[in-house]
């Protein structure tokens, strides 16, 4: 007993739809590559410590440290003191005290030192005030208060 197997012919009209399809396909890649824009990002560089269980040593006579809490708010300590900045124009005000601080210490490090649940934002935003006057900020990340 023989077992018959069934092939199906391709018509001419099953190779028109497949050669429109294809044809169909390739034109709406070429429109989304041509109508699209390509934009370059461009992000602030990263040093990271040369090694991973590098120790920062801060002398809290010479260092400037910038605590930032779970509720974003910024406190800038220098000499001991405390001097908080304000959220709405952190930017400008952390900007002035930054440079007043500098001012006086010449060799100081710049530390920010944020809880994990920090909003990231005011961290970059400390991150640029720091690479706008021409340092790099040592950034350390605590679990828990700051």
């Amino acid at each position: 007993m023989s077992k018959r197997v069934l092939i199906r012919r391709v018509g001419p009209e099953d190779e028109q739809i497949l050669e429109g399809s294809i044809d169909l396909v390739f034109l709406l890649l070429l429109f989304l590559v041509i109508m699209s824009s390509f934009q370059v990002l461009v992000g602030s560089s990263v040093h990271p410590p040369k090694k991973l269980d590098q120790e920062l040593l801060v002398d809290n006579d010479r260092d400037i440290i910038l605590k930032v809490d779970p509720t974003s708010q910024v406190v800038a300590v220098f000499r001991k003191q405390q001097y908080p900045l304000a959220m709405e124009s952190l930017f400008q005000d952390g900007l002035e005290k930054l440079k007043v601080f500098l001012s006086l210490s010449r060799e100081a490090k710049v530390v920010v030192l944020a809880d994990y649940g920090s909003n990231f934002g005011v961290v970059n935003t400390l991150e640029l005030i720091c690479t706008q006057l021409g340092i790099t900020p040592y950034i350390c990340y605590e679990r828990g208060q700051t």
